[in-house]
């Protein structure tokens, strides 16, 4: 599943690494708001922010694992 979400090329992955912290901040929030006021709203909102923060940030790490895939161009024979 992680696979399809991983950008194509380096430099979106790490735009997405960013953007998966501020889901997972955004989750943390939702979290201390569930434990203070309660209401299944918040927990649900914050399960779904930590699990999209974490799947982005994973499949940004496959990208910056792999680097960029080789253009057309820059084929080396």
């Amino acid at each position: 599943m992680v696979n399809s979400l991983v950008p194509p090329t380096v430099r979106q992955a790490r735009w997405l690494i960013l953007g998966g912290i501020f889901a997972l901040v955004l989750g943390v929030l939702r979290g201390y708001a569930f434990f203070a006021h309660g209401g299944l709203t918040f927990l649900m909102l914050s399960v779904l922010f930590v699990g999209i923060g974490a799947a982005s940030i994973i499949a940004s790490v496959l990208r910056l694992r792999l680097g960029d895939p080789p253009r057309d161009g820059d084929a080396r024979r």
